[in-house]
């Protein structure tokens, strides 16, 4: 039986009793699934663990881990099989128990064969619509801002992204940091027939696994890390998205053997496994790994650094703020002059920082021109997007209302929007006091 992409549907059988598992191993390859044998509830999760499969067939009674535990332990997979149950003692208890940790159904012994092959497809079926669902949310999502533009250059990549999702091909994409690549990614993810499969981003996950061990996994891992069983089997059919830059030299010669081979064997193993998921690879604009721009077949997409799309500013500004919590919304008309004045070397990320530090630090219903100068001007933001608490940043801003003022407390609460009170314990909250009037000295006349 076979799943999309023509590759069959992947099926897991726990069952302790060697004979009913070999005649129901036998029957289920004879119907065109493919299937993985294990003889305890340990051997099962392991499994489970290192491998993606659509549909489990667990006995509840087992050596070394019962059903009803493996079943526990699913609950906090990412991506679970759909479970079905396999009972020996048919209770309706047992059963309600299994449901209740997320199986699909249960089948009581003795079974028939006919009704074992209708349930797994069937439990097969409610995965796919899952997934479905999922691509339908995210067809009809809102683009994210950073792949909005007016700009001319980023038009046409974004023209681009349709057709480079129908492919299959490696893509590289190319920019400086904070231009939006992991978004262009997640967007031709989206746009393609994989969006019912997972995609996963290799930086964001691995856990206590290597560079390496994180994109092809270990063999023989049970347990640990948020990604066991490597990017490529964890995305399988979907989408894995490396950032190239981020990787040591031993994955990259990991990463540059699968790109030629289509193929990799886990950290210890020795078995070749087809890769399956696609690759979109994410690479700075002066980056050292250029060797992987040459890789066979791949699309490259080059985006444009944020200075050079200063018709995007407000538009984008609009955006990012609109999705903020708070009363700040908007960026005054003076405000976009010093956005474009600006060259922002953090790109999106860091203008997506900036406002949102500036909304929380606004004296008034929109950020104003003054808001933005102070925060570049202090350096409160970097290149990164990363900076100054937002504490120092508070008091930066405080500081500033009270010189504005000429420490007329009344008034400089006003202009921040709280009462004197609250004005009063922050100042005592960061040390601020009052400067003293200079004594200017008598001058006593001679004589």
């Amino acid at each position: 039986m076979s799943a999309e992409h023509g590759a069959p549907i992947r099926v897991l059988i726990a069952e302790d009793e060697e004979h009913l598992g070999a005649i129901l191993e036998h029957f289920l390859r004879g119907r065109g699934y493919s299937v993985t044998m294990c003889r305890d509830g340990r051997a099962a999760l392991t499994e489970l663990h290192a491998v993606p499969y659509d549909v489990a067939l667990i006995d509840i009674v087992m050596p070394e881990m019962d059903g009803l535990e493996v079943l526990r332990h699913l609950q906090n997979e990412p991506a679970p099989p759909e479970v079905i149950i396999i009972t020996g003692n048919g209770t309706i208890d047992t059963a309600i128990t299994a449901i209740k940790l997320g199986a699909y159904d249960y089948i009581s012994k003795p079974y028939r064969m006919a009704e074992i092959d209708v349930m797994v497809r069937r439990a097969w079926e409610k995965r796919e619509l899952g997934k479905a669902n999922v691509m339908l949310r995210s067809r009809t999502q809102p683009l994210s801002p950073a792949m909005t533009s007016r700009n001319a250059t980023m038009l046409g990549v974004l023209d681009k992204l349709p057709e480079i999702a129908r492919s299959d091909a490696p893509v590289i994409i190319r920019g400086e940091r904070g231009v939006g690549k992991s978004h262009v990614a997640r967007y031709i993810h989206a746009l393609s027939g994989r969006v019912r499969d997972s995609l996963i981003e290799v930086q964001q996950y691995g856990g206590e696994l290597t560079d390496a061990a994180a994109l092809v996994g270990r063999q023989g891992i049970a347990s640990g890390g948020a990604m066991p069983a490597g990017a490529f089997l964890a995305a399988d059919r979907g989408t894995t998205v490396i950032d190239l830059d981020a990787l040591d030299a031993a994955a990259r010669g990991v990463l540059r053997a699968v790109l030629a081979e289509k193929s990799f064997t886990r950290d210890g193993g020795s078995e070749r496994i087809p890769l399956t998921s696609r690759l979109i690879l994410c690479l700075d604009e002066n980056s050292t790994a250029d060797e992987f721009a040459a890789a066979s077949g791949a699309v490259r997409i080059t985006i444009p650094p944020l200075r050079l799309r200063q018709e995007d500013l407000a538009s984008l500004s609009a955006e990012l703020l609109a999705g903020q919590a708070g009363p700040v919304h908007t960026v005054a008309a003076e405000a976009v002059e010093v956005l474009v004045s600006y060259s922002w070397p953090g790109n999106v990320r860091e203008l997506g920082v900036v406002l949102a530090r500036c909304a929380l630090l606004a004296a008034r219903e929109s950020i104003s021109a003054g808001d933005l100068r102070l925060l570049l001007a202090t350096g409160a933001v970097g290149v990164e997007g990363r900076g100054a608490p937002l504490s120092d940043l508070e008091k930066l801003h405080i500081e500033a209302m009270l010189v504005r003022f000429h420490w007329h407390q009344g008034r400089a609460a006003e202009a921040l929007g709280i009462s004197t009170k609250t004005l009063y314990r922050k100042m005592r909250e960061f040390g601020f006091r009052r400067p003293r009037k200079r004594k200017l000295a008598r001058i006593r006349p001679e004589g």
